[in-house]
This record gives structure tokens, sequence and C-alpha cells, in this order.
């Protein structure tokens, strides 16, 4: 194999790696958004609720459900800063930006530089598109055991019916998981 094709080779190997981390922590982001979101909307609206309810004559049955959802409010309200969802939200967003750049410049190397290049550049621009890649490992966030291979697989699914799309545009998502999981139960694992 050709020296050059050997580095293409290895850096489209990290490129697979990292989109699939970029898609990880664009996940992990995504539900750290939509669970803040959810409570924000309880919080607003439960508080808003509660707040109007001051002023109506109650029961002291109902006015003691009415402090319980108060103090649930108030207690739910500490979750997000409590365990810093917006800082979350932010450095996995850095992660997602961080990668991005990374697979553009890795596929720009791939695609173009890398054939115009006299073989010892070459070699030295991998290194350095290599250590790039290895300080984006440094200084994101790791994504636990526990949540890898779900992540994994919902990447590869992403993957797999970007792919169906392609071939099918006017297809409905719902009916392409469907395709692909009837194929996949067919493929027995190896």
């Amino acid at each position: 194999m050709d020296k050059k094709e050997s580095i293409k080779k290895e850096i489209w190997n990290l490129h697979r790696k990292a989109d699939q981390n970029r898609s990880m922590h664009g996940h992990i982001k995504d539900c750290y958004s939509v669970l803040s979101r959810i409570i924000l909307g309880y919080v607003s609206i439960g508080s808003a609720i509660v707040a109007m309810l001051i002023f109506a004559k109650i029961s002291d049955e109902t006015q003691f459900w009415i402090g319980i959802a108060s103090a649930s409010i108030f207690i739910i309200g500490l979750i997000p800063s409590t365990f810093s969802f917006q800082n979350k939200i932010l450095e996995r967003g850095i992660a997602v930006k961080q990668w991005g750049t990374w697979i553009r410049t890795a596929s720009n190397f791939c695609n173009t530089e890398i054939d115009s290049l006299d073989i010892n550049i070459a070699l030295e621009r991998s290194n350095e598109v290599i250590e790039d890649y290895k300080a984006i490992m440094n200084d994101t966030p790791t994504i636990s055991d526990s949540q890898f291979n779900k992540l994994k697989q919902k990447h590869l699914q992403k993957i797999e019916i970007s792919k169906a799309l392609d071939k099918k545009p006017f297809t409905k998502i719902r009916t392409i998981k469907k395709n692909l999981k009837a194929k996949s139960d067919k493929i027995s694992l190896e």
C-alpha cells in the first residue's frame, strides 16, 4: 500500500471515531437541554398556578396539596443549578464544535490536501492532525461506560437512516426505522 494511502486510512479511521464522538456529545447535550426545558416549564407553569391559587377560597385538604405542589416546584427548581445543567450543556456543545472543526480539517486533508504534498510534508501534516485529535480527546468531557454502547448504537442507527434517506428521500423516518430493524433482525449476530 502506498504511504499516502496508509496515512489516509489512519486519518479516515480517526474521522469515523471523531464523528461518533461528535454524535455522542451532541446527544448528551440534547438530553440535558430537553431535561432543563421540561424542568423550567414545570417550575414556570407550576409557580404561576400556585400563585393564582393563593387568592382562591379552598378547603384545608386542597390547601395541603397545593403546599405539596409548591414544595415540589421549589425542589425540582433546584435540580438544574445543583447538577450544573447549563455547564454540562455548554461543555458538550463546545465538544461538538471541536469535533466538527476537526472532522472538516481531516476531511479536507484526506480529500484534497494530501495529494498535493510531498510525502515528508504529508507525514508532518498528518502528525499535526493526529495530535489535534488527541488534544480534543483530552479536552472534551468523557463519555461514561454506561452511556457509551447506547450512544454508539444511536450513532450507528443515525448513519444507517441517513444512508436509507439518500436512496429514498421521500420515505418516512418511521418506515425506514421499521425496515432497517426488520432487516437487522434477520441477520444473526456472529
